[in-house]
């Protein structure tokens, strides 16, 4: 990406935040961060609560919408899990989030004097990637952090993050009804 001549930084930074969230919606990531048996019993109490209160339907729909939104895993519960089981770190999470939401919406302004804070979220960003990545492949190894000035080495081992991804799925995972 970084040899598309021509290309704005935001416009690169708008690519990588699009193919993490890309990633983040591969078929292998689809059931990371996923509600907990708790949230969706608390989600059902609401509801019942909801459809028992005297509001419009108009509202009524918009809460129970916002209700189930919580059930499915988004982006940033897969980030949550992904980091909890140290596949990646709360750094990638705040970056992606930062610079998705602006890049994509249009807000984002390019500062003379935040060039290299720029450049080193567009090397964070393509870390996720890799990481991601390695996930999607099995990749067990050493391999180049790019999120990190310095660029070390380290090493990325995908049957122990998904050992760890399972473990936490099948904890308080709700009975089968």
């Amino acid at each position: 990406m970084y040899a598309l001549k021509g290309l704005w930084i935001d416009n690169v930074l708008l690519l990588l935040c699009v193919a993490v969230e890309g990633l983040l919606g591969e078929s292998q990531f689809r059931d990371v961060g996923l509600a907990q048996k708790q949230l969706l019993e608390d989600l059902l109490k609401l509801e019942t609560v909801v459809r028992a209160t005297p509001v419009s339907e108009a509202t009524s729909r918009r809460v129970l919408g916002s209700l189930n939104g919580m059930r499915s895993g988004n982006a940033t519960d897969r980030f949550h899990a992904l980091i909890e089981a140290g596949v990646l770190e709360e750094d990638d999470r705040k970056t992606w989030k930062k610079y998705r939401n602006a890049v994509a919406h249009g807000s984002f302004e390019v500062d003379p004097d935040e060039v290299q804070k720029n450049l080193d979220a567009a090397y964070r960003l393509t870390g996720i990637i890799y990481k991601l990545v390695f996930m999607r492949i099995g990749y067990i190894g050493v391999h180049t952090n790019f999120s990190i000035r310095g660029w070390r080495v380290d090493r990325f081992d995908a049957q122990a993050y998904q050992a760890k991804l399972d473990a936490r799925a099948t904890c308080g995972e709700p009975e089968p009804s």
